[in-house]
Order: structure tokens, then sequence, then C-alpha cells
């Protein structure tokens, strides 16, 4: 039995916008959503998303020049304009599961790959037969340029027998056992530091006002004493980033045998301060908020 693995290049690419609104119309029309009374504020929302163009009035957190390195092929601001959706947004992986959707039936039901997962633009099948395979890559091939004007990347196929390891999902999957990469767990590491730092600014920063007349500042209280300060905002958004960013590394942990790993960085990494405002529930696996902000 072997494994064949690939990807359709960075960022949800399709022929246009106008051609991926129509299939996600489609799929609506398909499942009986026009009979529902949202059904057209749903199509202005869907198109005002999808011709959203994030390359304008952009925010750099960092210099333009940092951005040099970073290949023209997974930059937006070096797209082909009203043909690319960018993949970070939630949205867009919606969207490109639905953009997809025929490419699913394909293979499962004209070329008959019963053990076929796909997640966005990456994919697996597994078949016992290694020239099935092979001639599978071809037949795919002319199928998204016919039908999806998509391209395999062709620098990511992989062809190996069943019992080697394959990456897929931020994780090596083997025959009956899954390990989670080294990589991720430094990313959540690295994830946890930074957000210790801005609470450690945060936190000096406001001990040192603590020592000034806070209706004399605008950290706490703004001028008219009505809105939140820019320290009150600043607190909000740092633990309104630690519960997202946590609870997203811990969702996806949680599927393979991490929780030792958790444990740890939770319990000894996280500074204690945090755990003032979250605890954790379900054996290491969410952190939830004590009270609403």
């Amino acid at each position: 039995m072997k494994e064949w693995q690939s990807n359709i290049p960075p960022f949800v690419k399709v022929p246009s916008l106008s051609l991926g609104q129509t299939r996600v119309r489609g799929f609506l029309g398909d499942n009986d959503y026009k009979k529902e009374e949202f059904y057209d504020f749903l199509l202005k929302l869907i198109q005002k998303i999808i011709y959203n163009d994030p390359t304008k009035n952009s925010i750099f957190k960092w210099r333009k020049s940092d951005y040099i390195w970073l290949p023209k092929n997974k930059s937006l601001f070096f797209a082909k304009p009203n043909s690319w959706l960018p993949i970070w947004n939630l949205t867009s992986q919606l969207f490109s599961n639905i953009y997809l959707s025929d490419f699913d039936k394909f293979v499962k039901n004209e070329v008959w790959c019963r053990y076929y997962w796909r997640y966005v633009d990456d994919f697996i099948v597994i078949h016992k037969d290694k020239e099935f395979l092979i001639s599978l890559i071809q037949k795919i091939k002319i199928y998204l340029q016919d039908n999806l004007w998509l391209t395999l990347h062709p620098n990511k196929i992989y062809l190996q027998h069943y019992t080697k390891w394959v990456l897929f999902l931020w994780a090596f999957i083997k025959p009956h056992r899954n390990y989670i990469r080294k990589r991720t767990i430094w990313y959540f590491y690295a994830k946890v530091q930074k957000l210790n730092e801005r609470l450690k600014i945060f936190c000096h920063y406001s001990d040192w006002l603590d020592n000034l007349e806070k209706n004399d500042t605008q950290f706490y209280r703004s001028p008219d004493h009505t809105t939140p300060g820019t320290g009150i905002r600043e607190w909000q958004s740092i633990k309104q980033d630690f519960l997202s960013i946590i609870n997203s590394y811990l969702g996806m942990m949680k599927h393979y045998k991490t929780y030792k790993v958790r444990i740890k960085i939770l319990n000894y990494k996280v500074l204690a301060y945090f755990w003032n405002e979250f605890y954790v529930s379900s054996w290491y696996s969410k952190i939830v908020s004590k009270r609403k902000f």
C-alpha cells in the first residue's frame, strides 16, 4: 500500500473571484438556503467578503523591507488581481472547501479512491497499487486545470510506502499512531513567551502609573471618565489574544498525544498572573475566562 500526498499552491486561488462567488451561490442554492429569510443578506455579505482586497489599507507590523525575503508566490501583493483569497481568513477556508467540493467528488466517485483526505489545499490518497497512484497524478492535474483552473504544487508531491511517516496537518502520521511536530510545540512555546513579555511590559507600566493620580492620566479612563482608557484597552487586548492563541493551539494539540506537553507549557511557562483571569478545563484542552471582557 502506498501513500500519495500533494498540495495546491499557497492561498485559495480561483480563476476569478466571480467564479468563486458563483460556486458559493450554487452551493447555497443546492442546500435550500433560498428558502431562508436571510438569503439575500447572506449573498451581499459573501460578496463583500470575497471581493475585499486585504492589500489595501494594510497595517504593517514590520518594516516593508523585512518582507523582501518572502517569495512572490506567497504574497498577495504580487498576485494577479481578483484571483486570490487570503487563506488565513476563516471564511476563505470555508469557501475553499465549497470551491473544491467537486474535486472531492471526482476523487471519491470517478477515480474511486476510497482512502482520501483533504484539508483546504492539502490532501492525501492511499492505495495498494503504486502504478494506480502514479497514473492518478496526471488525471488530477488535468481535472484541476480544466475544471477549477488550479495546478498541483510541482515540489510538493510525495509518493512513499505506507509504513513511512507522512507530514499532514502539523503532525507526522504513521500506521496506528500520530505524532505532533516538534516545530509546532516550539511555535506554541514562542507564542506563550511573547504573551508573557506583553504582560510584563503592561504590568511594569501600570505599576509606575499607580504612583500618579489616576484621574490625571488617560491610562485608566478617558478624560470624560465614561470609556476605558488606553491601559484598560491594552489589558483587554492581551487577554483576548491570550484566550484565542492558547485555545487555538490546545484545540489542535488535543488530537495528538500531547497531554504532558500541554501541562508543562501551561503550568510552568505561562506567567501565573494570567491565571487570575483564566482557568484550564477539559483535561488541558481549553482555557476559559473567569469573567467577561
